[in-house]
């Protein structure tokens, strides 16, 4: 009997997470946790960590406290597993953690957070779910931890309104999108009100504002959506500059601001800055893989000359020229060069 007490301290601190809860009946021995050590962190901190589990340097813990500690460690979402093994010195004890991290990087979208920017609530949840940087893993518990975050965060400065949640996934599942993948974690207020009063495109000028404006007339009145807004940007403005040889041009992240229009009671005003870059020019167009007499029919069907300003609409709707036996095994090439402004094309059969 004596020895079998000797051996439980070893038996007990080979425990780890993943083993069912320890037996009441087994005794607990008290000890002042005099060493913490957190093995496998690279995205977190060691004393991020250590806040997670609730343990504190030089506190007493039974063998007990240390495993539910763990187990918070393991429901904080952070972590894909986790295992620890508790040593005992007499009445010190000395726990080590083998923690595996998830991975991050979908980004997270805030919808229609119309009081903050970005970087304000990245900012504010910096205390409350470590090493948030506007990014989350792809499915877990972090997400849960954003969307109550946020809801508080909302409550807190004056503005109570319930946050929903909806992942993005792809709508075409092609050779580089798995089923189920996420793209985009979408966070939403549950505002009953948000109509779009204006639209805005400052420092559009290759194609002019009021241009973008008419295209973008079917926005107005409608509730300000951020998701709705970038895919509109994407699928309708965007095409205008890629097709006019501005390849560079980008879209920034909307400025919202309350109307002061008396017409449009609750609503926004939408800017969308654009940075319109530099125009490239068609370089050279190159067909590889196919029989001579091919390669010759599809130069004389190309009209795209060097010099003239690049269309991407025209490369992309060149496939309609290739003959149906080849037309899937293309692969269509752009290499832009940034230095001269030009851009070669290369239709390489596979």
């Amino acid at each position: 009997m004596r020895q079998l007490l000797a051996l439980l301290p070893m038996l007990i601190g080979q425990a780890s997470v993943a083993s069912p809860y320890i037996s009441e009946s087994v005794p607990q021995f008290m000890g002042r946790l005099v060493r913490i050590e957190m093995q496998g962190l690279q995205r977190y901190t060691r004393q991020q960590i250590i806040k997670e589990s609730g343990l504190r340097e030089g506190a007493a813990y039974s063998h007990r406290h240390i495993d539910f500690a763990a187990r918070r460690l393991r429901d904080s979402g952070l972590f894909s597993e986790v295992r620890f093994e508790v040593h005992r010195h007499g009445n010190r004890l000395e726990a080590f953690f083998s923690l595996k991290e998830v991975k991050w990087g979908v980004p997270v979208s805030f919808e229609n957070f119309i009081w903050f920017s970005d970087e304000e609530i990245v900012s504010a949840f910096a205390h409350k779910i470590p090493s948030f940087d506007g990014t989350a893993p792809s499915t877990g518990k972090v997400i849960d931890r954003i969307r109550h975050a946020l809801q508080q965060f909302l409550v807190d400065s004056g503005h109570p309104y319930r946050v929903d949640y909806f992942p993005s996934m792809p709508l075409n599942l092609g050779r580089s999108s798995r089923p189920g993948k996420v793209l985009r974690h979408i966070f939403r207020a549950r505002i009953p009100n948000l109509p779009i009063c204006s639209l805005r495109f400052p420092q559009a000028s290759v194609v002019q504002e009021n241009e973008l404006i008419q295209l973008a007339k079917a926005l107005i009145g409608s509730h300000y959506s951020r998701f709705a807004l970038d895919r509109f940007v994407k699928l309708k403005l965007l095409p205008l500059y890629r097709n006019n040889g501005y390849l560079e041009a980008e879209f920034s992240n909307p400025v919202i601001t309350q109307a002061s229009d008396g017409h449009c009671q609750g609503g926004v005003s939408v800017e969308v800055p654009v940075d319109e870059g530099n125009e490239y020019r068609m370089g050279q167009v190159g067909f590889s893989g196919l029989p001579e007499k091919d390669t010759r029919r599809l130069r004389e069907k190309w009209k795209l000359e060097t010099g003239q300003t690049y269309d991407a609409s025209y490369v992309k709707g060149f496939r309609r020229n290739i003959p149906g036996r080849f037309r899937k095994r293309v692969q269509i090439r752009v290499d832009p060069d940034r230095e001269a402004r030009v851009v070669d094309v290369t239709f390489a059969f596979r």
